[in-house]
């Protein structure tokens, strides 16, 4: 099986599955087949599972937790 990557109609990066641990925008994303990745037109991070634990707004988010960010790159708050 290939990767999977999928695209706005613009013909930017929408979405994809990346083959090892990436970090975008300062966050780091897991890679691997299971851990898609989603970006918003801008080429800013969306949304992606966490490849190490961090802070941020004052809050700890644990390795392998969703976080989902608004296209200004502030963390969207999810009632998990």
């Amino acid at each position: 099986m290939g990767a999977y990557t999928g695209f706005y109609p613009s013909g930017r990066l929408r979405y994809f599955f990346c083959p090892q641990d990436v970090w975008i925008d300062g966050i780091p994303c897991n890679g691997g087949s299971f851990s898609l990745i989603e970006l918003y037109e801008s080429g800013r991070l969306r949304q992606c599972r966490l490849s190490e634990s961090v802070e941020m707004n004052g809050r700890t988010y644990q390795k392998r937790e969703t976080v989902e960010l608004s296209c200004d790159g502030e963390l969207v708050e999810t009632n998990e």
